[in-house]
């Protein structure tokens, strides 16, 4: 990576000195991150050649867009890519189902600022947790529908199996009732048990005067 960004001024590379977490080393990209847009990626999968000018077009032609989201698939260890996910528009219900909007994801800098970046607390699906959050407050949630994001399927990894990490389930769970309390609901969520990363949840409105 070093040799890589000495070669692109564009490029920062960030090396740290110790071991202290997925979201601590994200919220350290970020501080020294300069764009209006923040895009993950995982070290491993693939961003189709289209992607980036994709979500600058819908950048361009909305002011009001804080979160952008494409459809995705999955790339075997031999490059063929299958298993397509075609997702819907922006559906704040389903989003509280699983973790639907995936990759590609595009977030707002100053939002993911607004809210505080990522919490080490919910390492495992720190990234449902900050869509949840970020969704929140968004002005508008744009989906482009088309493939812009290839996942890897290696051994071990939850793009082949989603309970290769149990601990990230009970971490979606704990990120979920989090996200309920901020809307005034009184909810417990019950995983399903399927092959599908999927939780049902159960709950009341708080009415207040």
């Amino acid at each position: 990576m070093a040799e890589f960004a000495a070669g692109d001024s564009r490029v920062t590379a960030i090396a740290l000195e110790t071991n202290s977490g997925i979201s601590r080393a994200t919220n350290r990209a970020l501080e020294a991150a300069t764009g209006e847009f923040v895009v993950l990626l995982d070290h491993d999968d693939v961003l189709d050649s289209d992607a980036l000018a994709e979500i600058a077009a819908v950048i361009m032609s909305n002011d009001a867009v804080d979160v952008i989201y494409s459809d995705e698939d999955k790339l075997d260890e031999s490059g063929q890519r299958f298993h397509p996910h075609f997702k819907p528009d922006w559906d704040p219900e389903l989003l509280l189902a699983y973790p639907y909007l995936g990759h590609v994801t595009a977030i707002r800098r100053e939002v993911l600022h607004r809210i505080g970046g990522f919490r080490p607390e919910f390492d495992g699906s720190q990234d449902y947790d900050v869509m949840l959050r970020a969704t929140e407050v968004a002005r508008r949630v744009v989906h482009i529908p088309k493939v812009l994001y290839h996942w890897r399927v290696v051994p071990g990894s939850a793009a082949g199996d989603t309970d290769a990490k149990p601990w990230a389930h009970l971490a979606s769970r704990r990120a979920l009732e989090d996200a309920y309390c901020t809307v005034e609901l009184m909810a417990w969520s019950n995983p399903v048990h399927s092959k599908a990363p999927t939780t049902c949840v159960v709950g009341s409105l708080v009415h207040r005067p």
